[in-house]
């Protein structure tokens, strides 16, 4: 099913998910990955939480006691020469941090067929 099916879904949506779908992840597991982005960016790359660390389509956060995912996400587009606050960037650095929980294309969360539970081992 395609996330533009569903009222409201926005462009940037439909894009990473049909991102991880191409990369080989089940219907279930992209929607999880929406679900989420959606609730803490509504999938922005330009969000910026008020008042807090948070940027980006995963809000990532940035400076002392966020873990430095932003500044760790900057490196990698600096790495990669690519822009930290394009989609594209952030996807594939999304992939990466996936990968390293254990989450990437071939784990049981990519195949999974449960929306339910690849919400939740999605959270970030």
């Amino acid at each position: 099913m395609a996330v533009s099916s569903k009222p409201g879904a926005s462009a940037n949506a439909q894009t990473v998910y049909n991102s991880f779908r191409s990369r080989g992840y089940s219907n279930a597991a992209a929607a999880g990955i929406i679900g989420n982005l959606q609730q803490e960016s509504s999938v922005s790359p330009g969000s910026v939480q008020s008042g807090g660390a948070g940027r980006g389509i995963a809000q990532w956060g940035t400076g002392p006691g966020s873990g430095g995912r932003w500044e760790t996400e900057n490196q990698y587009a600096a790495d990669h020469k690519q822009d930290p606050w394009a989609l594209t960037t952030q996807i594939n650095f999304l992939q990466q941090e996936m990968n390293q929980r254990g989450l990437g294309a071939g784990s049981a969360f990519a195949k999974s067929g449960n929306v339910g539970t690849t919400t939740s081992q999605f959270e970030i």
